[in-house]
């Protein structure tokens, strides 16, 4: 479109031109008969779908062919941590209790996990059933997407969230009596039973084993800025935001903030990416210039939001996504390029004459 435009103007002048100079009619039509830029309308939308095949059979699903340039000019890449760059199999590192029993504190906060769809609810369940732990019945259960939730456990009031929903509800997590040591450097839900602070349950999310090389071969794609943006606390984010090489970590982020922050970003860096897997990341994928979701255990929410899907559990493919882009619209260029240019030389002479109708056409077949 952006090439088509003016080629098509400067193609009627010429032809304008041609009539005006020689006062024949079959002048005019001789530029227009070797103008068609059969590259630019065949060999480029080829290219393109081409590009969007090559990738679905690397287990990658682009929307469109707007997209694949998008990717191609790619400035900024914005990652979630967990499921993203880490392995998305968290496991329950420790539990931290105060004033009641590890145990107890395992129960509660299953017993409310039980009806949350985060991933870290999950691998709380999946922890009380490993220790044969009968939850307790809970009511008037609500979530809030990307914080937390509560619930009512035998009368109760309970709170299960990360520390960024915590911060917003205003309680208290700095008592050095209550929190154990392994919460600084480690993801953690926090639990309260009537606004009170009962505990800790922290995980250990180890990093993807292609999260570097494929920063690495981004970089070495052209690509400009990381960032991450997570709602882990800031100790989680910058350890691995370093070991990734990414400098510019958001955390603490609700889902609305990432929204916020991606934004602000897209003024500085265009187009820029967002890299995500979870149902809270479907707001800041549409937001993105181009969302990219992880669908093999991602959410539905996010595979929709996004505009490129990763089918298969492997952020390798990313930089694969990336090269095959900047291939396929490398190859569009060099027919839009070599169609226009050689249309235009053909026109000149035909310009001036030198060019009759039926010459133009089998000329035009040859480029």
């Amino acid at each position: 479109d952006v090439y088509s435009l003016p080629f098509t103007i400067i193609t009627f002048v010429m032809a304008g031109l041609a009539w005006a100079i020689s006062g024949d009619p079959v002048r005019a039509l001789s530029v227009l008969v070797v103008a068609t830029p059969c590259p630019l309308l065949i060999a480029t939308p080829v290219a393109i779908v081409s590009g969007m095949s090559r990738a679905a059979s690397r287990g990658v699903i682009i929307k469109s062919g707007g997209v694949l340039e998008q990717l191609s000019r790619l400035k900024a890449i914005a990652f979630d941590k967990t499921g993203t760059v880490t392995q998305g199999k968290p496991r329950v590192s420790s539990v931290e209790p105060c004033e009641v029993s590890k145990r107890e504190l395992l129960k509660i906060a299953a017993s409310v996990e039980k009806y949350s769809t985060h991933a870290l609810a999950a691998v709380v369940v999946e922890e009380s059933k490993a220790q044969k732990i009968e939850l307790y019945k809970v009511t008037e259960n609500k979530e809030y997407p990307g914080k937390g939730i509560s619930a009512k456990v035998g009368g109760k009031k309970v709170l299960v969230g990360s520390y960024a929903f915590w911060k917003e509800k205003g309680m208290d997590l700095s008592s050095p009596v209550c929190i154990g040591h392994g919460i600084k450097n480690n993801t953690a839900l926090f639990v309260a039973s009537n606004n009170q602070y009962i505990g800790t349950i922290t995980f250990v999310d180890p990093l993807r084993p292609e999260a570097r090389h494929t920063i690495s071969q981004l970089k070495r794609l052209g690509v400009d800025k990381f960032i991450m943006l997570t709602g882990d606390r800031k100790q989680v984010g910058e350890r691995i935001g370093k070991e990734l090489g990414i400098g510019d970590v958001h955390s603490q982020v609700l889902p609305a903030q990432k929204v916020e922050l991606l934004l602000e970003e897209k003024k500085k860096s265009s187009p820029i990416a967002m890299v995500g897997d979870g149902i809270n990341d479907a707001p800041v994928l549409a937001a993105s210039d181009v969302g990219i979701a992880l669908g093999a255990k991602g959410s539905t929410a996010a595979s929709e939001a996004a505009d490129a899907v990763i089918m298969q559990d492997d952020l390798g493919r990313l930089s694969e996504l990336v090269a095959i882009s900047k291939r396929s619209v490398t190859i569009a260029k060099q027919s839009i390029f070599t169609g226009i240019g050689l249309s235009s030389v053909l026109m000149i002479f035909a310009l001036f004459g030198f060019i009759v109708p039926v010459v133009g056409a089998f000329m035009q077949e040859a480029i």
